[in-house]
């Protein structure tokens, strides 16, 4: 995906079509859906063979519907709209793990997705995701908040960023902090089972 984020092509749905062989997967080729939809599509046939968190590893500001403008005033889903948002990614990979590898899955609920969940601040927490930057070894993170819709989460950003590197110190901090927070609630971490959908909600329909 890094890789692809610096490649232009003359039609836009061509910057996912050219992808199919790079990853192994096979979709209908829809000229006139749109760059955005087709991107889309691939990275749901990729998940479909690939358990790799790698693909939830990119920085919203890097994305293009995501401007600095908007993104603390909407929810995201946990994939980019173009390859684009993966071009500061370079090094990120699956992390390797003693744990049980858990599937995650696109149903027509969302993503539907375990994470490690720590509560942040109301209704938002910070989820690790199984992904490291080969050259620092820092697990990643992102922030998820919770809508109304019972276990619905999406992706937003806060002060602290929205592709958290040092994922696994900021959680200890936040465990470390849990009696002067006042506002968490819960255990300080634990695994979860939700949905994550990939329409856009501005901050106030939550």
């Amino acid at each position: 995906m890094y890789w692809a984020s610096r490649r232009t092509t003359t039609r836009d749905e061509d910057l996912a079509y050219s992808l199919l062989g790079i990853f192994d997967v096979n979709m209908p080729m829809l000229y006139g859906e749109g760059g955005d939809k087709a991107f889309l599509r691939l990275q749901e046939e990729i998940i479909k063979i690939s358990d790799d968190h790698s693909i939830f590893a990119w920085p919203l500001s890097d994305d293009r519907h995501c401007d600095g403008s908007q993104i603390n005033q909407s929810c995201h889903g946990l994939l980019a709209t173009s390859p684009a948002a993966f071009s500061l990614c370079r090094g990120f990979q699956n992390a390797w793990t003693r744990k049980v590898r858990r599937p995650y899955a696109m149903t027509n609920c969302g993503i539907s997705i375990t994470l490690n969940l720590t509560p942040w601040c109301v209704d938002t927490y910070l989820a690790m995701i199984n992904c490291t930057d080969k050259f620092g070894g820092e697990r990643m993170g992102v922030f998820l908040r919770h809508l109304t819709e019972d276990n619905q989460y999406a992706r937003i950003a806060l002060n602290e960023g929205d592709l958290i590197r040092d994922a696994d110190s900021m959680q200890d901090k936040v465990v470390e902090d849990v009696p002067i927070r006042g506002r968490l609630v819960g255990p300080p971490s634990r695994d979860l089972a939700i949905y994550v959908p990939q329409r856009q909600l501005p901050e106030g329909r939550t």
